[in-house]
């Protein structure tokens, strides 16, 4: 086969596809935002779905419309005894362990597949320094806070969900905290997308050398 190509001018418009990293930090965000928020051009995979049922578990009220998601947000420190459903997907069980610490009374995960054996030694570790109960099962895991307001140091070599977890969870805490991150810092990107979300929904974290400074309140 030849194949002939001659110098042109490429016109026109195109969207690009919708991006589940986005979906995630959107839909969260709204979730956590007083009153209600849309977003647009959503793609309902598995792992969004999750995402929308533990959202709805926390007490967000969520409508679909097509690719358009209505979502009136709630507070996650009144989700007493709730169960999140993560399915299959560790973006959505790392983002919302932090969530889940909020309150003060206990909140279980769960998960299927071998989504309950993904490594969570950051939160594990976070958790043990302040005293915080961690339980296991089969199929789930329990814990409890409250989270408190504060420095924490996290490792910028392991997943950036860790830290996008914490970006979510921080602001609605009483006090300022700050997220200090060991370099080399890899998947920054994800972290910017987080901080981005973060900022459309009136949240101003960001960046100061390796640190992350998070208003509270």
């Amino acid at each position: 086969m030849k194949i002939k190509i001659s110098p042109s001018a490429a016109r026109g418009q195109t969207a690009a596809p919708p991006s589940k990293s986005m979906a995630h930090r959107l839909l969260i965000a709204a979730g956590l935002t007083p009153g209600e928020s849309r977003i647009d051009h959503i793609a309902y995979s598995e792992d969004v779905l999750a995402t929308i049922d533990c959202l709805e578990a926390l007490g967000a009220e969520i409508r679909r419309q097509g690719d358009t998601v209505l979502v009136r947000g709630t507070d996650p420190k009144q989700a007493e005894g709730a169960i999140l459903p993560c399915r299959e997907c560790g973006s959505t069980l790392r983002f919302f362990l932090p969530l889940a610490l909020l309150g003060k009374e206990p909140v279980s995960l769960t998960g299927s597949g071998k989504l309950l054996s993904r490594p969570l030694s950051v939160y594990e570790k976070l958790m043990e320094e302040r005293g915080l109960p961690l339980e296991r099962g089969e199929g789930f895991l329990t814990v409890q806070g409250p989270l408190s307001a504060g420095s924490f140091e996290v490792a910028g070599n392991i997943s950036s969900q860790f830290i996008s977890g914490l970006l979510f969870a921080l602001p609605l805490l009483e006090g300022d905290s700050e997220i200090r991150i060991l370099p080399p810092v890899d998947s920054r990107p994800y972290i910017d997308l987080t901080l981005s979300a973060l900022k459309d929904f009136g949240i101003r974290a960001d960046f100061e050398g390796n640190r992350i400074f998070i208003p509270g309140g």
